[in-house]
């Protein structure tokens, strides 16, 4: 055990100042929202009640992903004002980086739920916040999204100059399969696509 220990560890160096330090490692994390566009979405969910308020109407499919996987450990990822949270009889973990209480980077869940947030996503950003969605994933990512395709929605709702990424099917289906370690199990299986397109990413590793 101590020749071991001895293999393994690290002179401390000195710097100009005399003082002690140790090898530093550093960690990049890629930037995934600009500090305008976080900005902009907290200026929104203050000033506009109806933000960031649709997660309820997706309780029923959590209800049912979380009975058919045995798990309540649950992510709300963009979680706006937290209606999914409230329409739920168990606590989930909810993450928004324009949301005050709920900014800190979440926690890997079973199943992770991102409800109305890529189409709000920058573009230059985009594919790396849908890694970051499949990476604290152990087992489903629920994505729902805004496209052309969802012109009923469209109609009832009116514009919204958050949404700076809005793609037809076909781009998301050449995302959601390009990311590692995770399958489209399921696409718009709950409503029409003219109201809400929907997938449903299961993991494999």
């Amino acid at each position: 055990l101590v020749q071991a220990m001895a293999r393994k560890y690290v002179p401390k160096q000195k710097d100009g100042n005399g003082m002690r330090f140790a090898n530093i490692i550093g960690f990049y994390k890629p930037e995934l929202i600009s500090a305008d566009y976080v900005r902009l979405n907290t200026q929104l969910h203050q000033e506009k009640p109806e933000y960031g308020v649709g997660g309820e109407r997706h309780a029923p499919t959590v209800l049912k992903l979380c009975d058919s996987l045995k798990t309540k450990n649950v992510l709300d990822y963009g979680c706006g004002k937290g209606r999914l949270a409230k329409a739920l009889s168990w606590q989930i973990a909810e993450y928004d980086p324009a949301v005050s209480g709920k900014q800190e980077s979440p926690k890997p869940a079973d199943i992770v739920i991102c409800t109305d947030v890529l189409e709000h996503i920058e573009r230059s950003k985009l594919h790396r916040t849908a890694e970051e969605v499949n990476r604290v994933a152990r087992k489903h990512v629920l994505h729902k999204l805004y496209t052309p395709d969802n012109v009923l929605f469209a109609a009832l709702n009116g514009r919204d100059i958050s949404r700076l990424s809005v793609y037809n099917k076909g781009f998301w289906n050449e995302l959601f399969s390009s990311l590692p370690d995770s399958n489209i199990i399921e696409r718009n299986f709950h409503l029409p696509r003219a109201i809400e397109t929907v997938y449903l990413l299961k993991k494999t590793k």
